[in-house]
């Protein structure tokens, strides 16, 4: 589950299948009704078996704590809507409802506040905090629509067919398309360097996120009756994994695939220097490599002090260093012996 290449293969399977039960009725005919009832308190353990493999996966403290908080915000929307499910009071359910935009809000700043922090050179605290400023007061305007009515607009929560869409959930909508674009134009400048090809997969992933919803917004029959925290919980947890793939999240993803070759002498350590790998054949990493290391570079070649036969390579990887070792026993042998014939 830590790193596992075909779990979410697995995981977005499972959830079409329940999901097409869920639009063709099936289970009116097969009388299951485990599929539309419990389907979202089911998914509650995939979300938290996720959010575990992400504390081993994301490198970054800080970009892991933020991880955590936005696995759990998945987490607590289905939590909340589950309960609605099962909540007879016609208060509670109307709150209940308006109570599933925080995790979706919160959640998608929270993805934009994760992308600012990898791509932004100065971090851009200002902008951070008027976003996040703008994002609370939209949740506020939500929660509180049963006095305003500039959200939604319908006679009864139990029949969702009749709300409409006002003023203000169109501001939301809004919101929610400005944070996604903003992120996705800070990953296009994250790799004005690279090759572009590698975000279609996550362009494709917000452009069927936003279909979709604008599918459900305009109650196309069959996109109407999915439920639509379930799918867009699983879009926004593809989003973010592969915002790790493409190393825009910075993860160890790839730390498999390049251990899986064979290279000798080499470590990876933390950005706090902490060793994450460390090749079998060596016995230990001098303690004064580390003082050598300047965090300002991207590149650097160290040699030390009793390790005059050793040249350390250090390259700045997301989230730490790489640092491979080789051995010039060899090169400085024939030196010494070319300087030692050069003074016969």
């Amino acid at each position: 589950i830590r790193n596992n290449k075909s779990i979410l293969f697995i995981f977005l399977l499972i959830v079409i299948i329940i999901q097409a039960f869920i639009v063709l009725k099936t289970y009116e005919i097969v009388n299951i009704y485990f599929f539309n009832d419990l389907i979202n308190i089911i998914m509650t353990l995939p979300i938290v078996l996720w959010g575990y493999s992400l504390y081993y996966r994301i490198t970054d403290i800080k970009i892991r704590n933020y991880s955590l908080i936005f696995a759990f915000l998945l987490y607590l929307w289905m939590l909340i809507k589950f309960t609605k499910l099962y909540c007879n009071s016609m208060v509670l359910n109307e709150f209940l409802w308006y109570l599933y935009y925080v995790p979706f809000l919160l959640s998608i700043y929270i993805y934009f506040r994760i992308i600012l922090l990898t791509t932004s050179k100065d971090k851009n605290r200002i902008i951070s905090k008027v976003f996040f400023i703008i994002t609370v007061l939209l949740i506020i305007l939500v929660l509180t629509n049963s006095f305003h009515h500039l959200v939604f607009s319908f006679k009864t929560v139990y029949i969702p067919k009749k709300h409409k869409y006002e003023l203000g959930y169109w501001l939301v909508l809004s919101w929610l398309i400005v944070l996604g674009l903003y992120s996705l134009f800070n990953i296009f400048n994250f790799y004005r360097n690279r090759k572009k090809n590698q975000l279609l997969l996550l362009v494709s992933v917000f452009v069927l996120m936003l279909l979709y919803n604008t599918g459900y917004i305009v109650r196309v029959p069959g996109i109407f009756k999915s439920d639509f925290s379930l799918f867009t919980t699983i879009f926004m947890i593809y989003i973010f994994e592969v915002s790790i793939r493409m190393n825009v999240i910075p993860g160890n993803f790839y730390y498999d695939s390049i251990f899986n070759v064979t290279f000798s002498n080499m470590v990876i350590v933390d950005k706090n220097l902490k060793i994450k790998y460390l090749d079998k054949n060596l016995d230990k990493v001098p303690h004064t490599l580390f003082e050598k290391i300047d965090k300002s570079k991207n590149k650097q070649e160290i040699i030390l002090k009793g390790y005059e036969n050793t040249i350390f390579y250090v390259n700045k990887i997301n989230g730490g260093y790489s640092i491979y070792f080789k051995d010039i026993t060899t090169i400085n042998n024939l030196l010494k012996e070319i300087k030692d014939k050069s003074a016969l």
